[in-house]
């Protein structure tokens, strides 16, 4: 049987953000997957719809889907 090796992704916040983030896993008990996921869940009205960013060299649009983190949003 083999291990499932998971990827690890650093961000750099703000010590504001930082401050949000280990307030609501202390305050909650939630994993920091979990405040990630809820965090970009988006509400019924916008599921299915993609956030539109613009590319900073050619202007041209990128289309990223929601809830990249977890598979209820789809």
């Amino acid at each position: 049987m083999s291990k499932q090796k998971y990827g690890r992704i650093y961000l750099r916040v703000s010590p504001f953000e930082e401050k949000q983030f280990r307030r609501l896993k202390e305050e909650h008990g939630l994993s920091a997957r979990q405040v990630l996921e809820l965090s970009g869940c988006p509400c019924d009205k916008c599921k299915g719809v993609n956030v539109i960013s613009y590319d900073r060299v050619n202007g041209e649009p990128i289309e990223i889907p929601r809830g990249i983190l977890t598979k209820r949003n789809r």
